[in-house]
């Protein structure tokens, strides 16, 4: 038993790592090139496809949020025209309160109440 000798004999050279005989063919080789060159291509344009694509979706977004941004300034423009409006409403009204005891000839001076004033001493 001492001098037994195994000796493995490969059935398909195919099995082999780079002994295969479509390895060693000039033809397979220049085939697996070319198919290699085309998925090299195709994931090229695939990923220009995706780059165009995230572009454009940024772009939509951006004109959503634009488009939103101009509505609140619009509603913010409406908002300010109502105060505005409002205010000028009131002022109006005061005026023409002020006027109305001007032209009775009563001047504020003799209409004060002076009853309950707050008198306050200030010390140090």
């Amino acid at each position: 038993m001492n001098n037994v000798h195994h000796l493995f004999v490969a059935v398909n050279l195919d099995t082999l790592p780079k002994y295969g005989p479509e390895d060693l063919n000039l033809r397979t080789i220049v085939d697996k090139q070319l198919k290699t060159e085309v998925t090299v291509g195709q994931l090229h344009a695939e990923l220009n496809e995706l780059k165009a694509s995230s572009r454009n979706k940024a772009f939509e977004s951006l004109n959503g949020s634009m488009k939103q941004v101009k509505d609140m300034m619009q509603a913010l423009e409406r908002q300010q025209d109502e105060f505005k409006s409002t205010t000028s409403t009131h002022l109006d009204r005061l005026n023409t309160v002020c006027n109305g005891h001007e032209s009775n000839g009563s001047s504020s001076r003799d209409v004060c109440d002076r009853s309950m004033n707050l008198i306050i001493f200030w010390c140090c």
